[in-house]
């Protein structure tokens, strides 16, 4: 059954292969995805790792850094 990812951009294709298959993208398929005009694909297939390695669970970083002297530098 073929997955429903769908690009303009024909440097995603393999790499779309790649992740469907479960195999380790390199340092030349980061340089392409770095380099893809289209954000939405490179968006989509992030979220299918995202989505493949944990499921529902979503995790968020807060960071706050408090200034005593109510000097910011």
């Amino acid at each position: 059954m073929p997955h429903p990812f769908q690009t303009d951009d024909p440097r995603l294709e393999p790499i779309a292969e790649k992740i469907m298959a479960h195999e380790r993208l390199d340092f030349d398929d980061a340089l392409a995805l770095y380099g893809a005009s289209d954000i939405l694909a490179v968006g989509w297939l992030a979220n299918h790792v995202r989505e493949r390695m944990h499921a529902d669970r979503t995790y968020f970083n807060v960071n706050r850094h408090i200034n005593p002297t109510n000097v910011c530098v």
